[in-house]
């Protein structure tokens, strides 16, 4: 089903909506602890936050960076939701305080089927692949690094409108 939804990303998804990212971010932490996660996430949203887009498109990227973190996160660690606007941009961020991952990997993280050396976690590297490409749907992109403080950040860096082909 991963694989259909990235191909499913290049379909015309309509016009852009609005994105409450408030509900978008304590939604998908509900449905974490439905599924059984017994793993502290906290959310963080700046007031009245949202942006244009395709909200589903949004949600399937989140929960996978969300399910990522939940797989590598530290236990006892919370995971932190995190949406911010930037000038006119907003940036949606998913942290864990997991091991993070090796410099070398970094780039390659997002491109379809790559999982780094090493890992024990099952998947099959399309998470990420379906966050970049959703976020490049908006005109955006998904930025991957280490914490400084330790652990992993995805960050979907987001116009507050879409920028599509016809508006570029």
């Amino acid at each position: 089903s991963e694989i259909l939804a990235l191909a499913r990303l290049d379909a015309d998804f309509g016009h852009p909506e609005p994105v409450h990212l408030d509900e978008l971010l304590q939604r998908l932490k509900h449905d974490t602890h439905l599924d059984g996660a017994e793993q502290n996430i906290r959310v963080e949203v700046q007031n009245g936050l949202q942006l244009q887009g395709w909200p589903d498109m949004i949600e399937r990227a989140l929960d996978n960076l969300l399910r990522n973190a939940l797989r590598f996160n530290a236990p006892g660690q919370s995971i932190e939701l995190q949406a911010v606007q930037v000038g006119d941009h907003i940036r949606l961020s998913v942290r864990d305080h997991g091991p993070g991952v090796a410099a070398e990997h970094l780039a390659q993280l997002g491109e379809p089927f790559y999982r780094a050396p090493g890992q024990t976690t099952p998947g099959h590297g399309l998470g990420l692949a379906i966050a970049r490409r959703a976020a490049e749907r908006h005109g955006g992109t998904l930025m991957l690094g280490n914490h400084p403080d330790g652990g992993f950040v995805a960050t979907l860096d987001l116009p507050l409108e879409p920028v599509t082909p016809a508006s570029a």
